[in-house]
């Protein structure tokens, strides 16, 4: 009898150590089935708030067209990472309420790491909301005179995928972007901006 229980739990034991076994084997395939590399590029309206520039005044911004690229990976269904760049030329409409349009602009150039999570569900429509932090190339232009400086700059955004098929999905997001202030010259100088971008996806 003793023997036969034995038996029994030993027998019991092997079937849970299968079962675990099959059920992490089971989550790695499910996870690696969505795994992939993918690149993305984006096109958008960006509104830029004021800011403070040349002693201390209030520099108001026109609004601009932003662009921007990214490779990233991602790891199953719901999480991503990815490498950003972005671009875009804003002009100064004012500094201090005198109009200055069109003699004055500021160029940022951003290199973002970004990391996002994606809210997937039975639709073809994927919420999504990340964040990232990196670096910002600022570049102030008065006239012919120029300077430029290189701060850290961070970004959140929220936005939603739909997918074309299995490999291709148009993307539309919103971002806000915020950086630290860049000393230009004598002046410092600071960006930020509300960013509304559609985009298009692919995944490999």
């Amino acid at each position: 009898k003793n023997h036969t229980q034995t038996k029994h739990k030993k027998d019991s034991k092997m079937r849970t150590i299968k079962q675990i076994l099959m059920t992490a084997a089971g989550v790695a395939i499910s996870s690696s089935l969505y795994a992939s590399p993918y690149v993305e590029l984006d096109l958008g309206a960006s509104i830029p708030l004021d800011s403070k520039i040349i002693d201390n005044a209030d520099a108001s911004y026109n609004p601009t067209i932003a662009v921007t690229s990214a490779v990233g990976y991602a790891f199953n269904q719901n999480f991503r990472v990815d490498l950003e760049y972005g671009y875009q030329e804003a002009d100064i409409d004012r500094i201090a309420g005198v109009n200055v349009d069109g003699a004055a602009s500021l160029t940022v150039h951003t290199a973002l790491a970004n990391g996002y999570y994606n809210f997937k569900n039975s639709t073809k429509i994927t919420p999504f909301i990340g964040g990232g932090v990196g670096a910002a190339f600022l570049e102030g232009n008065l006239g012919s005179a120029s300077a430029s400086d290189t701060v850290l700059a961070y970004q959140g955004t929220a936005g939603a995928s739909y997918s074309v098929n299995d490999h291709l999905a148009v993307t539309g997001s919103y971002r806000y972007l915020d950086t630290e202030d860049g000393a230009l010259g004598m002046q410092k100088a600071s960006f930020s901006d509300n960013l509304v971008r559609l985009g298009m996806a692919y995944s490999f």
